[in-house]
């Protein structure tokens, strides 16, 4: 695909990938952008994420945030207290 060295790929599926190529693969420090959002920066070895690196996904950290303030929001469920043991009425 590519020589040796430093190249940036821009895939079909919207996905980027800059970085270096070693005998047409992803080989050493470089950045995978995928078409969701996430990004992976850090070590490739033959294709393949190796070694040091770091995964972010964007969209699903606001997806969390979303989901926090959703749960800070609801409507806390109140019980009696002292709950009744069991067989007792």
């Amino acid at each position: 695909m590519y020589p040796d060295g430093y190249h940036v790929h821009n895939y079909p599926s919207g996905s980027r990938y800059e970085g270096g190529w070693k005998g047409g693969r992803k080989h050493g420090q470089g950045t995978y952008t995928y078409a969701g959002g996430g990004k992976y920066v850090g070590e490739f070895v033959d294709d393949k994420r190796h070694g040091q690196g770091a995964y972010t996904c964007e969209p699903c950290v606001r997806a969390c945030v979303r989901a926090r303030v959703r749960l800070r929001l609801r409507p806390r469920l109140r019980l009696p207290l002292p709950l009744p043991l069991r067989g007792e009425r």
